[in-house]
């Protein structure tokens, strides 16, 4: 390959190691204890039992994609420290930055760090439902337009994988969505711990992670014995995403299926140029 865009999806899994990088998460997370602040809402006390896992798991993306593309893309990825830094000079071009005319690579090494944890020993026992609902994250930019993404699921046994022009997949089956009809006045939303609040026409439901609410409205009609704990939704409203670490893949695995994005109005939006 002389470049990023050569790869297909099935080549940046392999290039970049994320089924690896996800079993090591998985082991860590039966072994990691966090620390409960039952008395303070700042979470940060939370989020460092598991930043050791995502820096591991972040830096070996990193290091796996940037030893076969050197000096060929810019990154934007949650960890930032000193282990981290040096691998993002030697590889990289610019950090947090979305180059206009470039390749950006887009890293969340764990997306859904609350259900991540609540997997944990001594994790909160109300969100134990959840604690399969988290994923690792990456995709692939080219000039602002994402071409392909992984989204993988460890605990679920599952991989989502997507490419412009060439389809969304879950485990392996091509997704397709049904025809939609929007409704801006009667919208079916998802937002964050799979707790169903039906109230008329809506239907709230909370997964706690952007990857986990994208497999759960591309799954309709696949029939999985791995994600039969993953509801059906057949729609997702939220408000704009300050991070495009948080949306990942999630707008192309939406389109490629089938699915339209829409803003508040019904007219057509490009979530990419609106962060």
């Amino acid at each position: 390959m002389k470049e990023l865009g050569d790869m297909s999806v099935r080549q940046f899994i392999d290039i970049s190691g994320v089924v690896a990088a996800g079993d090591f998460a998985s082991g860590e997370q039966q072994v990691i204890r966090p620390e409960y602040n039952k008395d303070t809402a700042d979470k940060s006390i939370e989020k460092r039992a598991v930043s050791d896992v995502d820096r591991y798991v972040q830096k070996k993306l990193l290091e796996n994609i940037g030893r076969a593309f050197p000096k060929t893309c810019h990154v934007i990825a949650e960890e930032d420290d000193d282990g981290i830094h040096d691998v993002l000079e030697r590889y990289f071009l610019q950090t947090n930055v979305l180059s206009a005319d470039g390749y950006t690579l887009v890293i969340d090494p764990i997306d859904g760090t609350a259900n991540y944890l609540a997997g944990a020993p001594g994790g909160k026992e109300k969100g134990k439902r959840n604690e399969n609902f988290w994923a690792v994250s990456l995709c692939l930019l080219h000039r602002g337009e994402i071409q392909m993404g992984v989204m993988c699921y460890p605990n679920l046994k599952t991989i989502l994988t997507t490419q412009k022009g060439a389809g969304t997949y879950i485990n392996g089956k091509k997704i397709i969505l049904p025809p939609m009809k929007f409704e801006p006045d009667q919208p079916i939303r998802l937002g964050s711990g799979f707790e169903p609040k039906p109230r008329k026409s809506m239907n709230l439901v909370t997964t706690g992670s952007v990857c986990v609410t994208t497999l759960a409205i591309l799954k309709q009609g696949l029939h999985d014995e791995r994600l039969r704990t993953v509801p059906d939704c057949h729609a997702y409203a939220t408000s704009r995403s300050s991070y495009l670490t948080d949306l990942a893949a999630a707008p192309l695995a939406w389109q490629e299926a089938g699915g339209v994005i829409l803003d508040t109005a019904g007219d057509p939006a490009d979530i990419v140029k609106h962060i």
